[in-house]
């Protein structure tokens, strides 16, 4: 009788290793671009919330809602802007604010209106404003998101 030998198959140490390492490699490229990308959706998400707030003030203003102007201030050590109803951030309604906060990680880097200062009022009926320019949103000195305002009130996003 012969005897014959019973081959046993399998995967040798290199080649789990060489697996295993191409696997670690693929997950970690994974979670660094989703890190990447949450962090440019976050950046986009809060950029339009400004636009839409600055949208809504030009609308309210266009439209006469409680015969008043409207705004939006920007308040770059808090980390937040403010829709607000009035000729003035300063002695604005209060009543009327909507406060929107963005994360630490956000800020505003670079806020050029026309005639100094870090609001945009929209005058009632016409809804042009004379605080035109660009103000800088960014999440580092590689990602950032720019909002134009220009005299007619019109908004552009780059």
């Amino acid at each position: 009788m012969k005897k014959t030998k019973k081959i046993i198959q399998g995967f040798t140490i290199v080649e789990l290793i060489i697996v295993i390492s191409i696997f670690a490699i693929l997950v970690g490229t994974v979670f660094y671009n989703f890190g990447d990308f949450f962090s440019n959706q976050q950046l986009k998400t809060y950029g339009q919330d400004m636009v839409q707030s600055l949208r809504k003030a030009q609308s309210n203003a266009t439209m006469r809602i409680n015969d008043s102007q409207w705004g939006v201030g920007f308040v770059d050590t808090a980390n937040q802007f403010i829709f607000f109803k009035g000729d003035n951030f300063a002695i604005r309604d209060s009543n009327y604010d909507e406060v929107h906060e963005f994360p630490d990680i956000l800020s505003f880097e670079n806020i050029s209106l026309n005639g100094g200062g870090n609001t945009v009022i929209f005058s009632r009926v016409s809804g042009e404003t004379t605080n035109y320019g660009s103000l800088d949103f960014q999440l580092d000195s590689t990602k950032k998101y720019t909002i134009n305002i220009n005299q007619l009130g019109q908004i552009e996003i780059n």
